[in-house]
């Protein structure tokens, strides 16, 4: 099978499918929604419960109505979704990196999900990354896992595009969990904290990514030229909502 793919010195083995926006209204105000591969995160407006304000994360819905002590409404962050140790979600040499030279607090980590969510988080910036900490661990992230980053590129496209779509309104928690699971944003397990299948290991992320990259054969000379597979390149799936 003959495959016709652009080439770019620049192009990360990242891949985005799909980008959608909305902004949800509750008690507090408006809060910004971006769902891309069909991941969902939003963006914290201030400190608080281990959330730096700006900072994009990774979230699963809203509670549709309370849950233990939980009032309707309230975000449903990847501290609520249960599974995984966080030395499996980020990798032994990443989590040692985080405690011994960032020393991000552990409820601080796990409100970054997962190491490929963390990435995402780190290339879109914003809050946490711009604080001294935050460069030095997104640095991290860029030398040690460049293959689940976005390119500077990727998030410029991003946000204009934010800044041109016309940007869902939703009000209620109904209204944002049945947009979530919409097909267009295809994520499933909106508004449930009993999944932990929207979490992925960090050995599964670098697999995935390993196996994206040795897809790409990158050619200095030439925009566009051919690659020749004797069968279909595997399509690269990751846990319900992959980013890859």
């Amino acid at each position: 099978m003959w495959v016709i793919a652009a080439v770019f010195s620049l192009v990360s083995p990242m891949k985005v499918n799909s980008v959608s926006f909305a902004s949800y209204e509750d008690s507090q105000g408006a809060l910004d929604i971006l769902v891309i591969n069909g991941c969902p995160f939003y963006q914290a407006r201030d400190d608080n419960n281990h959330h730096f304000e700006g900072t994009w994360y990774f979230f699963s819905g809203v509670f549709n109505e309370e849950v233990d002590n939980r009032q309707q409404g309230n975000i449903i962050g990847a501290s609520q979704i249960s599974g995984f140790s966080t030395q499996e979600l980020f990798g032994h040499r990443c989590r040692h990196y985080i405690k011994e030279t960032v020393r991000l607090k552990k409820p601080e980590l796990i409100c970054f999900a997962d190491l490929s969510k963390m990435c995402f988080s780190a290339s879109l910036g914003g809050g946490y990354w711009t604080t001294p900490k935050g460069r030095l661990l997104r640095k991290y992230l860029i030398q040690h896992h460049k293959a689940l980053m976005l390119t500077s590129i990727q998030v410029s496209v991003i946000f204009n595009a934010k800044r041109l779509d016309e940007i869902n309104k939703l009000e209620g928690p109904e209204a944002l969990n049945t947009w979530l699971s919409a097909d267009e944003q295809g994520f499933s397990s909106a508004g449930s904290c009993k999944v932990s299948n929207v979490l992925t290991p960090a050995s599964v992320s670098r697999t995935l990514a390993k196996q994206r990259v040795e897809s790409i054969h990158y050619h200095h000379h030439h925009h566009y030229h051919y690659h020749h597979y004797e069968e279909t390149p595997p399509k690269l799936v990751m846990p319900n909502c992959g980013i890859l």
